[in-house]
């Protein structure tokens, strides 16, 4: 693992919708190298806090910070360029093309879609377009899927896994994950699990909001706890567990 350090940090984030807070007043800090849950009942702000993170939605209010860089006011394409992926609840996928199509949409051309400059680059553009094609089989190797399948004859859960490996093809450093082990094969979980592993190994950092607490407790160490759009509290996961703040704030006793 690489030294660690803040890649991310919010400071005082707040969202509102229809003078609702979704995101009150958040402020975290993740250090690179570590896999963090974002944890809490339905409707407690996580999306919409993944969403500003993203670039998805602007803040009302506060900063955002990756790598030292203040990107709060940097649009969601540009935020994917500087290495932070997310994978959204629903899979976001071409079932019309393959697999190996389906990550190659996502891959950077540095020529851009400019007509003469891959005209005037053709064999370089050869090169590029023989080394993603590579790295997309790869990936989809890993997953174990065949990339001449059509997305629309995959599982549930592979289709899972392309959209995951989509993100993995810019190569990102930074994941949001919301819910992707959620209605998937407990062999596909265990495949996720067992990547997320590995990748934060190399370095980089996992964000994952999950509903399922034991099936993430064995990897997953570090966890925040939002309720009501706040972060209520932060630390290891099987503390926070047996805690008074979610024993009220999930199951409101």
């Amino acid at each position: 693992m690489s030294e660690e350090k803040i890649i991310l940090m919010t400071k005082n984030l707040t969202k509102s919708f229809d003078g609702v807070r979704a995101v009150d007043n958040v402020s975290t800090y993740f250090l690179n190298g570590r896999i963090y849950a974002i944890i809490g009942p339905n409707g407690a702000g996580k999306t919409t806090f993944f969403n500003l993170l993203n670039g998805f939605f602007p803040p009302d209010r506060g900063e955002i910070y990756y790598n030292d860089k203040n990107i709060t006011r940097i649009p969601a394409w540009e935020r994917a360029k500087e290495g932070i992926g997310r994978l959204f609840q629903d899979i976001r996928v071409f079932p019309n093309l393959t697999a190996e199509e389906n990550l190659l949409c996502f891959e950077e051309n540095p020529y851009g879609r400019d007509p003469f400059k891959i005209l005037f680059n053709l064999q370089k553009t050869k090169n590029i377009n023989e080394k993603q094609k590579e790295k997309a089989r790869e990936i989809l190797d890993k997953f174990k899927i065949n990339p001449n399948n059509f997305v629309q004859n995959l599982s549930y859960g592979q289709q899972k896994l392309v959209a995951l490996g989509r993100v993995l093809i810019t190569n990102s450093k930074l994941l949001l994950l919301d819910e992707p082990f959620a209605g998937i094969h407990p062999k596909f979980r265990r495949m996720i699990r067992d990547f997320l592993i590995e990748y934060v190994e190399k370095g980089n950092t996992v964000l994952i909001i999950e509903h399922d607490i034991s099936f993430i407790k064995d990897f997953v160490e570090w966890a925040y706890l939002f309720v009501g759009g706040k972060r209520v509290t932060f630390g290891k996961i099987e503390e926070i567990m047996r805690s008074e703040e979610v024993i009220k704030g999930i199951w409101g006793i």
